[in-house]
């Protein structure tokens, strides 16, 4: 399953960028061959060495075969680590000596101080029971800091109707951590692998990102179960800066990312599986890298021809579109 998404992805993305069916071919075969042969070599280590293997991020940006490329995202690396609370400047700032979380419409929206206070207490709730999920190393660093606003957050497209917040976290000192706080629901694999141990929906997400991360969150844990079948995680808001790293390396070295790709899902599934019977399953050869490169090119042809068809219906009338 997660084979088949990441190799459809780099393929969709080919044909996106109109790069032809061969080029598309070709960085869903990389991405397979790199989970390949990754995984066969952490079989050759032993459990505890293969458990703490981890993909370092200056290494992988010291690796990327374009030099400027390479030092452009160096640079980009550095800012964002040195950053500490600086590095969300664009989601916060100073009112009347208070840190707030900017409203940033139609992102993000203030829910401290509304007239309907309801999705305020929902969010200040989860974010205080939460804390009963974390480990008591982690609870005790948690506690150090206060939360000082709440807001809402509009998700991405695979999380359209869910309920997501910010929790503006600040010290006695004014130092400041963001969190966020995302509803979870049940897993699209439970119809075919069977309902997940966890009923909490948000302890699953965090349980399984806990096992495949080699470098976990220190602040990820779930919300308490309030019987209304809304389970949320919570998690740091990610450094967008930290995410434009990605984004470049998809956009000027496309070959490397896919390798890259290949390798860290091979790690997690190393972490979460036995490597040895993956390996075994997958073989050495060729086959298991044909038959999901199939997929993903007829994945994404078809992927193609829905978008198409799409932008015909909307010329012809048949979908409404808004102004943006």
């Amino acid at each position: 399953w997660d084979v088949k998404r990441l190799a459809a992805s780099f393929a969709v993305d080919a044909l996106s960028r109109n790069l032809g069916d061969k080029a598309a071919r070709h960085l869903a075969g990389t991405a397979v061959q790199a989970y390949r042969r990754h995984m066969q070599e952490l079989t050759r280590l032993d459990p505890l060495t293969s458990w703490r293997s981890r993909v370092d991020v200056a290494d992988v940006l010291g690796g990327i075969p374009d030099e400027k490329l390479r030092s452009r995202e160096m640079i980009r690396l550095r800012i964002a680590t040195e950053a500490g609370h600086a590095g969300y400047p664009k989601l916060i700032e100073k009112v009347k000596g208070q840190w707030r979380i900017k409203e940033k419409p139609p992102l993000i929206f203030p829910l401290s101080g509304q007239r309907d206070n309801t999705h305020e207490i929902v969010a200040r709730t989860a974010f205080e029971s939460y804390k009963l999920s974390l480990p008591e190393e982690r609870r005790i660093l948690l506690d150090r800091y206060e939360l000082a606003d709440v807001a809402f957050k509009a998700v991405g497209v695979g999380s359209v109707g869910t309920f997501c917040a910010i929790g503006l976290f600040v010290t006695l000192d004014d130092q400041t951590l963001l969190l966020q706080l995302k509803e979870a629901q049940t897993s699209v694999l439970a119809p075919y692998a069977g309902p997940s141990v966890y009923r909490n929906q948000g302890q699953r997400v965090v349980v399984g990102q806990r096992i495949m991360q080699t470098v976990p969150d220190l602040f990820l844990g779930w919300t308490e179960d309030r019987g209304d079948d809304q389970h949320c995680y919570v998690r740091q808001l990610k450094d967008s800066r930290l995410a434009l790293i990605g984004a470049d390396l998809a956009e000027g070295a496309l070959p490397y990312h896919a390798t890259l790709c290949g390798v860290t899902l091979a790690r997690a599934h190393a972490r979460s599986g036995d490597p040895a019977r993956i390996a075994g399953y997958i073989g050495t050869g060729m086959a298991f890298d044909n038959a999901i490169v199939s997929f993903a090119v007829a994945y994404a042809a078809q992927n193609l021809a829905d978008w198409r068809l799409f932008l015909e219906a909307i010329k012809a009338g048949q979908i409404g579109v808004g102004d943006a």
